[in-house]
């Protein structure tokens, strides 16, 4: 849940700010990048599902609906523009896994799509 809650603080700040968390997330002993990956993909996965008027039970978010709703409405994001964060979340994570790739900088730069 956690990783949740950070994810809306991080959209909702501005880019320097975004950086920072970020590496915070990277540098955090506990961290695994990968699963930033996946809760990702998941939080705007359900978001998309939202938008597009599907029913909550289907959500792996449920708790969090409230603060989804919120951040859809202040970022007016469209289906578009999830499916391409979305995407791009999906790409990141299959490079951050199959590359040598820097974790920090693609996930610096999936955030900028937010």
């Amino acid at each position: 849940q956690k990783m949740v809650y950070d994810l809306g603080s991080l959209i909702s700040a501005n880019v320097a700010r975004r950086f920072i968390m970020i590496e915070k997330m990277v540098k955090d002993e506990d961290s695994d990048v990968s699963e930033i990956f996946t809760q990702w993909a998941s939080f705007f996965r359900d978001m998309s599902y939202l938008i597009a008027g599907g029913g909550k039970e289907f959500l792996e978010n449920e708790w969090c609906v409230a603060e989804m709703e919120k951040i859809t409405r202040e970022k007016k994001y469209t289906l578009e523009r999830l499916h391409a964060i979305i995407s791009e979340i999906i790409r990141g994570a299959h490079t951050a896994k199959t590359t040598n790739a820097n974790k920090r900088l693609i996930l610096e730069n999936i955030s900028l799509m937010f």
